[in-house]
């Protein structure tokens, strides 16, 4: 089994050359500069001319490329739904490490890389989802449907526990982990620490590792839930 720091090394290294790469082509620069003033204005204030300046391109490069605004939202969600699978991916191996403290340790390496590195992606997560509205489901429809495959595939390699309702499970398990990010600013008066923090990640995925692996409640006396379902 590969030791954290070795899925963390690996983590690193994959949003490094994503970003690389994508950044020096025209499309990933325009979607980037959406993606940046969504983020800061909300999705409706921002416009195809306000983005353009943005990019240093001309509206029209972006009509070229996208053909409406809203074809380039969806290339905004497309990316920002990478990015969370790419790190969720890495977490569920860091999740079969040899302790729950290693795993702990590695996930937090892999969240504060990817915080680093795609810092406007939590920003534009986050204004998305409390805006609501359309562009709101849409970008949380695709964050399900990717989170329900990934549990699935971690069903499938024996990290993940079946259950009889898989959506539900993934809808649930998906705005536990969205709401670190919708709710930041209320957690770090409250603790004293923001969960998005290396620190505050620490301490959060001990707390999540724990929760997920040992349970809440302690099974009553006759309880008939069979063994292994969630």
């Amino acid at each position: 089994m590969p030791s954290p720091l070795r899925w963390t090394e690996r983590s690193c290294s994959i949003l490094t050359m994503r970003t690389a790469s994508e950044d020096l082509t025209t499309p990933a620069k325009i979607r980037d500069a959406a993606m940046a003033l969504f983020a800061e204005r909300g999705y409706a204030a921002a416009s195809i001319r306000d983005i353009a300046s943005a990019a240093g391109v001309s509206p029209s490069l972006i009509v070229h490329h996208f053909g409406t605004k809203a074809r380039l939202r969806g290339a905004v969600d497309s990316r920002a739904v990478a990015v969370v699978m790419d790190v969720l991916d890495q977490a569920a191996g860091a999740a079969g490490a040899s302790s729950a403290d290693g795993a702990t340790a590695a996930m937090a390496g892999m969240f504060a890389t990817a915080l680093r590195d795609e810092g406007m992606v939590v920003s534009y997560l986050r204004r998305m989802l409390i805006e609501g509205g359309g562009p709101a489901q849409a970008l949380f429809g695709q964050l399900l449907v990717a989170t329900e495959a990934e549990l699935s595939a971690l069903v499938e390699r024996g990290i993940v526990r079946p259950t009889s309702d898989p959506r539900w499970r993934a809808a649930f398990l998906l705005v536990n982990d969205l709401a670190a990010l919708v709710l930041d600013d209320l957690v770090t008066v409250a603790l004293g620490e923001s969960p998005l923090s290396e620190e505050g990640m620490r301490r959060w995925g001990h707390v999540l590792m724990q929760t997920y692996t040992e349970g809440v409640f302690v099974v009553p006396p006759g309880d008939t839930t069979p063994a292994g379902e969630v």
